[in-house]
């Protein structure tokens, strides 16, 4: 039975609209909190892209954490917030879409295998776990795991060191549990590969499925012409295997100011968006050791962070269409020239520079009483350790760079918006206010 509006309360009243901007309306004027799943008081989504939706967003802010830091005392926002990343956390793997997170995995694995190695992948393998006749979870698994690591095993015997790839699984309608495989296989070992996994009779899936059908094990190995259309065919199909990412998150559009649907800001193609599908996997996806980020926070350690264009939110270098698309490969050639310069720092010094910082610290209290050369090499010793730590020092954005980053394409649009700046704002900038 159907309460009187005496009976109501606000919440019981908010639930009772059907119109989700009208809602909106009334959940403004009732301050927005409302009482959630753990009984504590706290801003609901915003839904809806209505006048009242919209003028909800700019006083609350866009996203779950800024409505709730708006709407609470700190340390509540700050509690409840890190109560629903654990809880996100826990259900990420079990839900149907992919998260922001996932997806910026395999991004940052495909953008840091071209900044580190100089390589594009060229191979896109999909293994159909129903066609090969299993069905049973902890089998796909050892399936999966066996096949990647003879992969690697037998990419050695033919030569080559090392085996990269990045992997989802998907769970669909047409194919049912599956996973898409991203890797680099050099091209002259295209057929020599496909005997391998699929088409000898010695073939990896034969041996261990009996089963090695095309509709099981769909192979796809590029040899693309220029560096240009290789970055093409990778992120294209980056972009294929993350189309199961939430529909539903939006960012800033740098160039409008509107907030839009990141897949719209990255250009995804309209027939790749659909949900990836609830998986029984414990990861939705994974990269290989080379590439995946504990070699990324390793190379950081040693003083080359990688870029994130998908984590700085530089969506005009994602889109397929993009100017700037293959960016990696000159990050490459900036990466190698500054492990150039931190091996000239390594090795012998500039005489000149050399004898000026002995004349300059020579006798020093904090240099032992030594003989003559022993001083001298504990200087240059402290020398090139001074050169060192000014190395790793340096922020990423200020090595030298021969193609326009996304910072920097960002300030020539700041500029063009505002291409005539008053006096005070040219103060301002002088000032670094």
């Amino acid at each position: 039975m159907r309460k009187s509006k005496e009976e109501m309360n606000v919440f019981d009243f908010l639930k009772e609209i059907d119109d989700p901007d009208e809602r909106e309306r009334f959940r403004r004027e009732f301050c927005l909190l409302e009482y959630g799943d753990s009984g504590h008081r706290c801003p609901r989504d915003i839904a809806g892209n209505g006048y009242h939706s919209q003028l909800n967003k700019a006083i609350m802010g866009h996203t779950e954490e800024q409505q709730i830091m708006h709407a609470l005392v700190k340390d509540d926002a700050i509690e409840i917030i890190r109560r629903k990343e654990v809880e996100k956390k826990r259900a990420a793997e079990t839900r149907h879409l992919m998260s922001r997170d996932q997806a910026r995995e395999v991004y940052d694995a495909a953008s840091f295998l071209t900044q580190e190695y100089n390589l594009f992948f060229n191979a896109f393998i999909t293994i159909a776990y129903k066609a090969l006749l299993i069905d049973e979870e902890r089998l796909m698994t050892s399936r999966l795991t066996s096949f990647l690591d003879e992969a690697g095993e037998q990419m050695k015997r033919w030569g080559f060191e090392e085996w990269h790839y990045v992997y989802v699984h998907e769970n669909s309608e047409e194919r049912g549990l599956h996973t898409h495989i991203l890797a680099y296989i050099p091209p002259q070992l295209k057929k020599p590969f496909v005997d391998w996994c699929r088409d000898s009779h010695r073939s990896f899936f034969w041996r261990h499925c009996r089963v090695a059908s095309k509709e099981a094990i769909d192979i796809q190995i590029k040899r693309p012409r220029t560096p240009e259309s290789a970055a093409g065919w990778q992120w294209d199909r980056i972009q294929y295997v993350t189309k199961g990412l939430d529909p539903n998150l939006i960012e800033r559009d740098p160039v409008s100011g509107q907030m839009k649907s990141v897949f719209d800001l990255i250009g995804q193609r309209p027939n790749y968006r659909r949900a990836g599908g609830v998986i029984p996997f414990k990861l939705r996806v994974n990269a290989s050791k080379l590439i995946r980020h504990t070699a990324q926070a390793k190379a950081a350690e040693e003083g080359m962070p990688k870029l994130s264009a998908f984590g700085d939110k530089a969506w005009s270098h994602l889109k397929l269409d993009s100017n700037w698309l293959g960016w990696e490969a000159k990050e490459y050639d900036a990466r190698t020239r500054r492990r150039a310069e931190y091996q000239k720092i390594q090795g012998p010094l500039d005489p000149d520079e050399a004898a000026q910082w002995i004349d300059q610290h020579r006798g020093e209290g904090s240099v032992s009483a030594q003989d003559h050369i022993g001083v001298e090499k504990q200087l240059l010793s402290q020398l090139r350790e001074k050169k060192a730590k000014a190395w790793f020092a340096e922020d990423v954005r200020q090595w030298r760079r021969d193609w326009i980053t996304w910072w920097d394409y960002e300030r020539y649009l700041r500029q063009a918006a505002n291409p005539q700046a008053s006096s005070w704002e040219e103060l301002q900038k002088t000032l670094q206010i």
